[in-house]
């Protein structure tokens, strides 16, 4: 990485001009992790930009973000929108394995799928689809919530302690916390793993081998939308709502 200070002499017989991008964020960026008075921390990495590329993007800076597992933060440049999009809340619902090691699970399923009115449309499934991911949303929340909330409060306690001095002052608070989160990740990433062991092929033979599950996979997603003779599209098609008229069709064709 260089010395800093002979970076900038350099730079400056270069006659390159620049200006410093500034942070957010802790000012240091790199801790020895050492206890007592033998802990150091220091500001290694920093955002150099010339005066067209800020004018350029106005809105870019350098973000300090923070990182359990290294002893270096991690520097992020991005614009303002970028980074809040890049901490946006929410995210795309999605079937969690660890909720089928949970008897109740199925039930919520079935009761959520059991309220909405039986329906042959595609809206009506739809509906139930959607019913469903709202209940599993809420349960999931309540049963394995904990989990993430408690991990996400001892990492803000964490980054708090680190910056507050207390490899110095309190290093048995940053073990200690250390140790809580370890064990936290680790009951969170066996909740969250997802492995697919083995599966049949269509002569109902359980195969292990990752090459030939990947056949497995390929050949039934190719026979469920390959067909020889197409037919019901009438009951498909009658889910969806046209937005041109029967006249416009005959024009358009």
């Amino acid at each position: 990485m260089g010395n800093w200070v002979g970076w900038i002499d350099q730079r400056d017989r270069c006659k390159v001009s620049g200006m410093h991008l500034g942070f957010y964020g802790y000012p240091f960026i790199w801790c020895n992790r050492r206890l007592g008075d033998q802990n150091t921390w220091v500001r290694l990495d920093r955002g150099v930009a010339t005066i067209e590329w800020i004018l350029r993007f106005p809105t870019s800076r350098i973000h300090h973000l923070d990182a359990f597992h290294s002893d270096h933060k991690t520097l992020l440049l991005c614009s303002d929108f970028e980074f809040k999009r890049f901490y946006r809340k929410g995210k795309p619902f999605q079937f969690e394995a660890m909720w089928l090691k949970d008897s109740s699970c199925e039930l919520v399923i079935k009761d959520s799928w059991g309220e909405q009115a039986v329906s042959e449309s595609v809206w009506g499934f739809h509906r139930k689809i959607v019913a469903c991911q709202l209940k599993l949303k809420e349960w999931d929340k309540k049963c394995f919530g904990h989990v993430r909330n408690s991990l996400q409060k001892k990492l803000k306690e964490l980054q708090e302690a680190e910056e507050g001095g207390n490899y110095r002052t309190n290093p048995r608070r940053i073990y200690m916390l250390r140790e809580e989160i370890q064990r936290l990740k680790n009951k969170e990433e066996c909740y969250r793993r997802n492995f697919i062991v083995g599966l049949e092929d269509s002569d109902g033979v359980w195969r292990e081998d990752e090459g030939r599950m990947g056949c497995i996979i390929e050949n039934y997603f190719r026979d469920i939308y390959t067909t020889s003779n197409p037919s019901g599209f009438d009951e498909i098609l009658s889910g969806i709502h046209p937005t041109i008229t029967e006249e416009d069709a005959r024009l358009l064709g």
